[in-house]
């Protein structure tokens, strides 16, 4: 990438200026932002940045939800009109690149909106509450080694096929805390759709008990619910390991036709996930 140049915009010229591939859920984010820091307007407003690809292409880093309040009118328009910060690029992973590093410096950027820009990059829309609003950030860590290191737009890409299957599962939200979601994230992306017999069955609560022992469902419904009532789901990341490790027993005992009758031995979630990943090659 080439040294900046700079030039003058009309607001009208921006609002049709391409949005970034992975930006966030504008339209969502535009409603929380009306009522906050965009609330009233602001002098330095009216500069933004853009990347020009070599075909001329010029391609949104940041004012995107000001581009929207702007053209629904619900945020007052700079008088003096916009000033462009013009970043020369060669290709779209340069500007995906460029557009992270706003993100990164942005005070109003959330772990869903980011989420929501990775799943956008990958052209994946889902509808379902678990995998719209539950614990992914968090369950994406555990699955991966030194993840705390990786972009969350990095993170999603090896678990976006499973991801997809998931969402399309349309599975209960309420029993997948971070723990059980990095389980069900990891055996889906292992075992693909063969997977989601389990979690049915543990989304739809039909677990079984008989003589004094519990299926592997019932098991695990069991441990989440005693989990749940002290109020521990999101404590630590070794619990939420240590849950994610149980998850994954209950799952392997489930396909092994195994009941239990006393308690259910954590599987070392770390180990599992990484061969998972290995066997697919990331």
């Amino acid at each position: 990438m080439q040294a900046i140049t700079q030039q003058k915009m009309t607001i009208e010229q921006w609002i049709g200026v391409t949005d970034c591939s992975i930006q966030r859920d504008t339209v969502a984010h535009a409603k929380k932002a009306r009522n906050k820091h965009l609330k009233v307007s602001s002098i330095t407003h009216a500069r933004v940045a853009a990347a020009r690809l070599p075909n001329g292409k010029l391609v949104k880093l940041d004012g995107h939800t000001r581009a929207a309040l702007w053209n629904d009118g619900s945020l007052e328009r700079p008088d003096c009109g916009l000033f462009v910060d013009v970043y020369k690029c060669k290709t779209n992973a340069d500007v995906e690149r460029l557009y992270k590093e706003f993100d990164n410096t942005s005070a109003t950027e959330t772990a869903g909106d980011k989420l929501y820009g990775a799943y956008r990059g990958h052209g994946f829309t889902p509808v379902s509450r678990l995998i719209i609003g539950g614990s992914v950030s968090t369950a994406l860590k555990l699955c991966l080694s030194s993840s705390d290191d990786i972009p969350i737009y990095d993170r999603v890409t090896p678990f976006i096929g499973a991801l997809r299957i998931i969402d399309q599962a349309m599975l209960n939200n309420r029993p997948f805390p971070a723990g059980v979601l990095s389980a069900l994230i990891i055996t889906v992306m292992r075992d693909g759709d063969d997977a989601l017999e389990f979690w049915r069955a543990y989304s739809n609560n039909e677990g079984c008990k008989q003589s004094g022992k519990r299926d592997a469902v019932q098991a695990l419904t069991e441990i989440v619910l005693e989990r749940r009532s002290k109020a521990n789901l999101s404590c630590a990341r070794t619990l939420i390991r240590d849950l994610a490790g149980k998850s994954v027993s209950a799952y392997q005992a489930f396909q092994k036709g195994r009941w239990y009758s006393g308690g259910v031995k954590s599987t070392d979630f770390r180990a599992y996930a990484d061969a998972a990943l290995e066997e697919l090659q990331f």
